[in-house]
């Protein structure tokens, strides 16, 4: 062991939420533990003030029902927020709005859909809840919902439906399971984190020990622990929690080409905007395009008084002049216009999720396994880790068993330690008691 090192139960390589998460869980169960980020805590939890506005990385919301809150609850962390109005939520179809059918009263006075397709799209929304989820995995979801026979309007509704409830915009590509599971806990509906997903952040940094700055360069594993290489300390773990956030960066460090395999990622551009007011309708989810408008309001304390912060998304990133002119005609469906802007940002490609499940990749069970970094002691957390749950759900899901294994890794490695010691003392003083001219 390096004489310099500095002794730790877990090391956790990354401190976006995943990695805050499984350091926290940890550190609950009193093993010492020290995240190490190379550069920002939050990962794509992160967000930014400008001019008073505050903007996450593209539209965040939280579910409800799904097993991040679990989790966070859990750890006494119970999230700020507000949910977002959706009796103000319109349906772009060509150039024309019209109410989205997402409560009762909308759907009853919408002229999205006609009488009969209101009947049909009901029923199927309603069947899903009596449905198994991981049961669609060989399917994709625009083939699932190809079988559900609706008239073609309401399968229109549907679809832009599983866009917004998964931020996926390839449908025919994404396996069905992913949606059908988004559409379930989407039921509870999703909170708008009071002052942006920084929230987050800071809840579970405070729970946890961190270095920023502090890249990992290398992991040696040895015969009783793992040498966790920066470039200015060595620390001596007894297990490691590798949560990187995308393959490609996970597999470099464990020296493993084969993480580039893992799937392709999920992308979405999006245009975020200061506005001078809050927009009306603000809330606009385009039925035939990708497209979806969404404004956080002052009482979210993202923005000054009487002011807001709209996010513009494109499901699935394409060149970032096409879908810059696409969000900004978006914009105006939502009540912006450009006098209107204080403030933006643009993010071109942003990283959705490390990788998408296909019925061809088994879908959501057919990532990977916390288990598989190929390296004894070495566990994985992200979003694209485990067969529990999507985005957020998915990356504090995997950083809870990732945590378990970890902390059941460094508990066998105490024991076997403690043994080695005391076979090495027995021995010791047996061979001290004995005459010496028996030795």
């Amino acid at each position: 062991m390096n004489k310099n090192s500095l002794k730790v139960d877990i090391v956790v390589v990354g401190g976006g939420i995943a990695g805050l998460a499984a350091g926290a869980l940890a550190a609950s169960n009193n093993a010492s533990v020290l995240v190490l980020e190379a550069h920002q805590l939050g990962g794509r939890a992160r967000s930014v003030n400008r001019d008073g506005f505050i903007f996450n990385l593209g539209a965040h919301a939280l579910y409800q029902g799904g097993m991040a809150m679990q989790i966070l609850h859990s750890l006494g962390i119970y999230p700020r927020g507000t949910p977002p109005p959706l009796k103000r939520y319109r349906a772009l179809i060509g150039q024309e709005l019209h109410k989205m059918p997402t409560t009762p009263a909308n759907l009853l006075t919408s002229t999205a859909l006609g009488f009969r397709a209101k009947i049909r799209l009901v029923r199927a929304l309603s069947s899903i809840d009596q449905l198994s989820a991981d049961q669609f995995f060989e399917r994709s979801a625009g083939s699932w919902i190809a079988n559900l026979g609706l008239p073609e309007e309401a399968e229109s509704i549907l679809r832009a439906i599983c866009r917004l409830s998964s931020y996926v915009g390839e449908l025919d590509e994404v396996s069905a399971d992913v949606i059908v599971s988004q559409l379930q806990i989407g039921r509870r509906g999703v909170l708008y984190l009071h002052d942006g997903w920084r929230q987050l952040v800071e809840a579970l940094s405070f729970l946890v020990p961190y270095r920023v700055g502090c890249g990992v360069e290398k992991l040696l594993p040895t015969r009783d622990h793992i040498e966790v290489h920066t470039q200015s300390q060595v620390f001596a773990a007894k297990a490691v929690i590798v949560a990187t956030g995308i393959p490609s960066a996970t597999g470099l460090l464990l020296n493993n080409s084969s993480f580039t395999s893992s799937g392709s990622d999920v992308t979405a551009a999006c245009l975020g905007v200061g506005v001078s007011h809050v927009p009306e309708p603000g809330y606009v989810l385009d039925i035939d395009k990708p497209l979806y408008a969404t404004t956080q309001l002052t009482q979210a304390n993202q923005s000054p008084t009487d002011r807001a912060v709209v996010e513009v998304v494109r499901y699935g990133a394409r060149s970032a002049k096409l879908d810059r002119q696409a969000l900004e005609a978006h914009l105006c469906f939502a009540g912006v216009n450009a006098s209107d802007i204080v403030t933006s940002r643009f993010l071109p490609a942003m990283t959705v999720a490390g990788v998408l499940p296909t019925p061809s990749s088994g879908g959501l069970a057919g990532r990977r396994s916390v288990y598989e970094s190929g390296i004894p002691g070495v566990f994985l957390a992200g979003d694209w880790i485990g067969p529990k749950g999507w985005l957020a759900d998915a990356a504090l899901a995997s950083a809870q068993e990732a945590s378990n294994a970890a902390l059941a890794w460094s508990a066998h490695q105490s024991l076997s330690r403690s043994i080695h010691l005391t076979a090495q003392k027995t021995t010791s003083d047996s061979t001290d008691g004995y005459p010496e001219e028996s030795i």
